[in-house]
């Protein structure tokens, strides 16, 4: 029996949940499976439906990650052996692109381990495409996931960015929870160097979409700076 693929699906980002954010393959991809490895059952049944209006639900079987559990291995093999059945499974995590800030690399492992074939689909990422427009170097960067959430360690993880970004002209990424991005970049302003730039990619494919790089002089010149509280934002620091 032949062994069926792992198609790595990013799901809509931001408010605009459209199908213009995919190309048609990952429609036709997604309209022919029938097993999916999850975040969550609820925003990835909305996703699905949204592109494929006519899926029947209780033809498609939903693997359940849960991010708490201590170990999820079981799970795995069971997404495995579906694999091994015949089947091809879609990873789906709740917005963007799985294995990038969001579960499935460690199945998407054993898959390789297993000789499975992987197949990643084009679609949105907020980290990359804040990226792309930060005008930050895009040549060296590193994304560091979410700051501590500890003030001091966060202070200090700041500064040592800061020392970081002269040296080596490394650009670093990192997200936040929206109930702490204000803090966050008011800590930002405080303790990088002047010359130090700033990006915010602020609620990336929405209708209030903003994108903005300045200097830490830059930002704390200006009168009035973006509210950030309650929206999803990407950071992106360089020299």
């Amino acid at each position: 029996m032949k062994t069926g693929k792992l198609f790595l699906i990013p799901s809509s980002i931001g408010d605009d949940a459209g199908t213009h954010q995919f190309p048609i393959w990952n429609t036709e991809i997604i309209q022919s499976l029938k097993y999916y490895f999850v975040e969550n059952p609820k925003p990835a049944r909305a996703f699905i439906k949204s592109i494929d209006q006519e899926v029947a639900f209780d033809q498609i079987t939903l693997f359940h990650f849960d991010k708490h559990a201590k170990d999820n291995s079981a799970l795995y093999l069971e997404v495995i052996s579906c694999l091994k059945n015949g089947n091809d499974v879609g990873v789906l995590s709740d917005s963007g692109c799985p294995g990038i800030a969001d579960p499935g690399s460690e199945l998407v492992k054993m898959a390789h381990e297993k000789n499975i074939e992987i197949i990643p689909l084009v679609g949105p990422s907020s980290i990359f495409l804040t990226l792309m427009a930060s005008g930050l170097n895009g040549q060296n960067f590193h994304f560091i996931g979410y700051l501590p959430k500890d003030q001091k360690e966060r202070v200090d993880q700041i500064k040592k960015l800061s020392a970081g970004m002269k040296l080596a002209n490394t650009t670093y990424i990192f997200i936040e929870t929206p109930y702490r991005a204000e803090v966050t970049f008011k800590e930002l302003l405080q303790h990088l160097a002047g010359s130090s730039r700033v990006c915010l990619g602020i609620d990336i494919f929405s209708p209030n979409q903003e994108i903005i790089t300045h200097t830490v002089d830059g930002w704390n010149q200006l009168k009035t700076k973006p509210g950030l509280k309650d929206r999803q934002v990407v950071f992106a620091l360089g020299s």
